[in-house]
């Protein structure tokens, strides 16, 4: 809810543990990235308030093949078996 300050008419965030407030200068945006409820345990949703604020965009997971060329692109140097296990890897450790 802190948060909505910033994006409405008052364009500040007050942080209580400071006692100050900090005001957004014009050119102020905020990214934000949040997993669906159904992932993870326990969380609450975001106030509705607060949501209305962002564009949704749902992005599907990253496939094994989508990794290889990512971690490749990025790190030529690294032989594709070590891309391989890296991948393998990771796959195992999201199940």
């Amino acid at each position: 809810e802190g948060l909505n300050s910033c994006l409405d008419h008052r364009a500040s965030v007050y942080i209580p543990e400071l006692g100050q407030t900090f005001q957004c200068p014009p050119t102020f945006r905020i990214f934000a990235a949040q997993n669906p409820l159904t992932q993870g345990g326990g969380r609450k949703g975001l106030p509705k308030s607060f949501l209305n604020r962002f564009t949704k965009v749902y992005v599907e997971a990253l496939t094994n093949k989508d990794l290889r060329g990512i971690v490749s692109a990025r790190f030529p140097l690294i032989p594709q078996l070590t891309v391989e296990r890296m991948v393998h890897f990771n796959g195992t450790v999201q199940r």
